[in-house]
């Protein structure tokens, strides 16, 4: 099957570029704090079912300074991995307990819970795998390709498959954030492509969508995308459009289910105000309780043991979870230049006083100083806004190149700005390619200049009322491209990553003029061929 065979081959693909990717660096000695934290977190977590419970005093993603204990977790991780021989490649490859401290400590809040407890219900059976932490996003997105393979190739569309999941596989960006260590955001980047599956299937023709078609894909999608989200939440902006997809797959498809008339005595059919029953609206909702359920419920199940640990330590703990105001109020010194809103945790911490950042309190106070901004300066919000749709659309950051500029992004022009650029270097560039260990930066306004062209030539076309073959393909570029500016338009273009994800609409864009191209060019050739025979 030819699906198969292209989900296979550029899901070992990306596998083997993430693997390439973590044996450039010495791991775990050189891994950021918060690969740390989910780790002992895991570890706790599978052996004695607390959470969220770790080694040390966790504090954000920082790295704590002259703390003793993470200092002494830090170096027996190591050692153990070291004397264990465990290379990237040994996903399960597992360490004694005992090599790591035989400490609880309660973790006030360490960001989205997903990672710990991924690994805490793995490491049960498998043991204490200090690399598996790195792989969890790829496998996830690996599986994403086998269904975006099969889809795609459902609706004739296979060569623009083997495209866009070799440029994904191949992009130094994705397979960075895939395996980053810093911040679960690869995750992100995984529900991001999970929208292109349930969206092909959406613009099949009528005669190939059932309402069980319709179902089967929300509840494929949900486990896939509730992973995600309890990871990653910002994962969550992704929810809203797989579930426009499937209800999109539902146009057409006969659904409507006359009421049957009660046969009571005195009680007629106009009487009883029986209505008909709709069986797509039926599935509409049901696909939607398929969608979200497995989120809620790992959401739930994760509270629940927060509560009961915080009543076993005696200590109330606040729900684990991404601060968001925060991010809001440091977001909007990516355009701001007169209000004092900085991409930075100092700056932060002077309007909050002695408050320790992410705290509920803190939270109300940047909620409170976000919306009397906003609200006493629309246009100056607005203004932000539009600066960030087209940073985001045009990917104006990375249009220096370097075999010509010397530099491959383009620098932070104000201080408001603070750590942009160091956001921005945590992974490979959205412009960068490669296999294995050759990596080569390409000028990102080629695939720019693919998307434009794609929406440009699919506008002419539909107000011609041309039945154009890639009317329905650009329907699901909208889509990505929709989803992934949502994020860094909403709250910064200042996280770096997240504003290159938009790159991923770029590549499916390539993907379909490139197949329409070589299906022009292979149709050109029959007719010569036909003509001089």
């Amino acid at each position: 099957m030819v699906s198969v065979s292209i989900g296979a081959f550029t899901a070992s693909l990306l596998l083997y570029n993430v693997g390439s990717s973590l044996c450039r660096r010495d791991l775990p000695r050189e891994a950021a704090a918060r690969y740390f934290a989910d780790l002992s977190i895991g570890a706790n977590l599978a052996l004695t079912g607390d959470f969220p419970v770790a080694a040390y005093t966790v504090k954000g993603t920082s790295i704590p300074r002259h703390d003793e204990g993470f200092t002494d977790f830090r170096r027996r991780l190591v050692q153990a991995v070291g004397d264990a021989r465990l290379s990237c490649w040994h996903l399960f490859g597992a360490i004694p307990r005992q090599s790591l401290p035989d400490v609880q400590r309660l973790v006030s809040r360490a960001d989205d819970p997903g990672r710990g407890l991924l690994l805490g219900t793995l490491f049960k059976p498998f043991g204490i795998a200090p690399f598996l932490l790195f792989w969890l996003a790829p496998v996830a997105c690996a599986l994403v390709f086998l269904w975006t393979a099969w889809e795609l190739s459902e609706i004739g569309h296979e060569v623009a498959a083997a495209i866009l999941l070799i440029l994904v596989s191949t992009s130094a960006y994705v397979t960075d954030s895939l395996a980053l260590d810093y911040s679960a955001v690869g995750f992100y980047v995984t529900a991001l492509l999970l929208l292109i599956p349930p969206a092909a299937y959406a613009i099949r023709p009528l005669r190939r969508r059932t309402l069980r078609g319709v179902l089967n894909r929300a509840a494929l999608a949900g486990p896939m995308l509730g992973m995600c989200a309890i990871a990653r939440s910002a994962s969550l902006v992704v929810a809203p459009f797989i579930f426009a997809t499937l209800a999109y797959a539902l146009r057409g498809i006969p659904g409507d289910r006359t009421a049957i008339a009660p046969s009571v005595p005195g009680i007629g059919p106009q009487s009883s105000r029986l209505r008909r029953v709709s069986v797509t609206k039926l599935v509409a909702v049901l696909a939607a309780a398929l969608l979200s359920a497995p989120y809620l419920a790992l959401r739930t199940y994760t509270n629940a043991l927060v509560t009961r640990t915080s009543v076993k330590y005696g200590v109330e703990v606040p729900t684990q979870a991404h601060d968001v105001w925060l991010s809001v109020w440091e977001g909007l010194g990516d355009f701001d230049r007169t209000k004092g809103h900085f991409w930075l945790d100092e700056r932060a911490k002077l309007l909050v006083g002695q408050r320790l950042l992410m705290t509920p309190e803190s939270e109300r106070i940047f909620r409170g100083a976000v919306i009397r901004d906003i609200t006493g300066d629309p246009v100056w919000f607005g203004e932000i806004l539009l600066k960030r749709l087209a940073t985001v659309l045009l990917q104006r950051k990375l249009w220096p190149w370097r075999p010509v500029n010397g530099i491959s992004m383009a620098p932070q022009k104000a201080p408001n700005e603070g750590a942009t650029d160091t956001y921005y270097s945590l992974v490979a560039t959205a412009d960068t390619f490669g296999v294995g260990g050759c990596r080569l930066e390409v000028p990102i306004q080629l695939p720019l200049l693919a998307f434009l062209l794609l929406m440009l030539r699919t506008f002419v076309r539909f107000v011609r009322g041309s039945a154009d073959s890639l009317c329905a393909p650009a329907l699901l570029v909208v889509l990505l491209a929709t989803s992934s500016m949502v994020l860094p338009v909403v709250v910064t273009t200042a996280g770096g990553i997240e504003p290159q994800a938009f790159v991923l609409a770029y590549l499916l864009s390539v993907a379909f003029l490139l197949e329409t191209l070589g299906n022009g060019i292979q149709g050109h050739g029959r007719t010569i061929e036909s003509g001089t025979v």
